[in-house]
């Protein structure tokens, strides 16, 4: 039986779809929780990786030691030939541990909004350029690592999803988002102001339009990149 390990980074940012998608495949699951003090997988435990979401940033190694213990377990994972999948935060570390560029970009992406996909031949939820209307909720960005193929973006960041070597997998969105969490973004007190941002009302609205397709879009590519 495959085993896949889940780094869950804080309460609020769960690894949304992608646990049930694991759960109902069969696989069994090695889920991590950073905020509860678990220790990271053992590389050698796990088939594949995916690596949540978070409130933290790439760069604050000193206020959360362990992201270099993470780095170093996703650098790890693909040395052997163990597929990662990145999630937003799960993302950007993904770039920087491949040597890109990852900071802050001086405002917010926030809400129900399009990005642009490119064509990859073989690589599931691909196959075709279109437009997809996912959930953002950052503002650090990642740039596109050497050697890799940009995936989708938009005129706000052209650089929102990437594939490199058919083994690593990075969003800068959210695909594994769920209904309620969008939800609970839209309530937060903090909801950001400036930048490419719906408002809490147009998030509420725009939910349960977007987030069953996207949910099917986001499962057909965890299909086709950890079912091997």
């Amino acid at each position: 039986m495959k085993t896949i390990g889940i780094v869950q980074h804080t309460v609020f940012s769960a690894a949304g779809t992608a646990v049930p998608w694991v759960k109902a495949r069969g696989f069994r699951s090695l889920h991590r929780r950073m905020s509860e003090r678990e220790p990271l997988p053992k590389v050698d435990e796990v088939d594949a990786l995916i690596i949540a979401g978070g409130e933290m940033n790439v760069d604050q190694e000193h206020l959360h030691p362990w992201l270099r213990e993470e780095k170093r377990l996703i650098e790890a994972a693909l040395k052997q030939g163990k597929p990662v999948v990145g999630l937003c935060l799960g993302g950007q570390l993904l770039a920087e541990v491949l040597g890109a560029k990852v900071g802050p970009r001086g405002d917010w992406e926030a809400g129900w909004l399009d990005v642009d996909l490119q064509v990859k031949p073989g690589l599931a939820g691909f196959e075709a350029p279109g437009r997809l209307k996912v959930f953002q909720w950052h503002g650090y960005v990642f740039e596109t690592p050497a050697g890799a193929t940009r995936l989708a973006g938009n005129a706000w960041w052209p650089h929102q999803a990437f594939v490199w070597d058919n083994l690593a997998l990075g969003f800068q969105f959210h695909p594994e988002t769920t209904l309620a969490w969008s939800e609970e973004c839209a309530n937060d007190a903090e909801l950001p102001k400036t930048g490419h941002v719906q408002s809490r009302e147009e998030i509420l609205r725009d939910g349960p339009l977007h987030q069953p397709p996207l949910q099917r879009w986001f499962e057909r590519t965890l299909e086709g990149f950890l079912i091997r």
